[in-house]
């Protein structure tokens, strides 16, 4: 594999189709395109990469992609975040929502709360307030916080509601 065949797959593939319809082919490939890319850092490939993650797990390769990731500055990686937290697609924005966990850029803020806003990101939302709970924990951006009281007060998952009281409890000390 080499550069313009890594990109092309990527290109091709915005974003890979959900787990119920990906077959094996496809998603080997994906991660033979990972394996290059954490061997070989591109910029180009950012935007590409965070647009490719279907619904679903990608057969547990998505959760490797981090690899890819780390090997560029957050200031690389901001911009394409922010982009993909606000993609049409699910599987981006929910896999987007994880990696901003990483991330402690205020840039992020607004994304975030528009992902909290959808009800069809549920399973995103945990990732979405610990990552504005990074946020405001760095920098301490007003909007942040503001967004975690929020939820706060209507927030029903048992997980979410820990995660919000341990973030709020030490955020009202401050």
């Amino acid at each position: 594999m080499d550069r313009e065949e890594a990109l092309r797959f990527l290109r091709a593939h915005q974003p890979l189709p959900p787990d119920a319809t990906l077959d094996e082919e496809t998603i080997q490939r994906f991660d033979t395109v990972r394996d290059y890319f954490v061997k070989n850092p591109d910029v180009e490939c950012i935007p590409l990469f965070l647009n490719a993650f279907g619904d679903g797990s990608g057969f547990g390769v998505y959760q490797i992609c981090d690899d890819v990731l780390r090997a560029y500055p957050q200031s690389s990686l901001t911009l394409h975040l922010v982009d993909a937290l606000s993609s049409p697609h699910r599987g981006v924005r929910y896999w987007a929502a994880h990696w901003t966990m990483e991330f402690s850029a205020p840039e992020l803020v607004t994304p975030l709360v528009q992902v909290l806003a959808r009800q069809e990101d549920d399973d995103a939302h945990y990732y979405c307030l610990a990552a504005l709970q990074f946020i405001w924990e760095e920098h301490g951006t007003p909007e942040a916080l503001a967004a975690l009281q929020r939820h706060a007060q209507t927030e029903t998952d048992p997980d979410r509601m820990e995660l919000l009281r341990e973030a709020l409890s030490g955020i009202e000390g401050r």
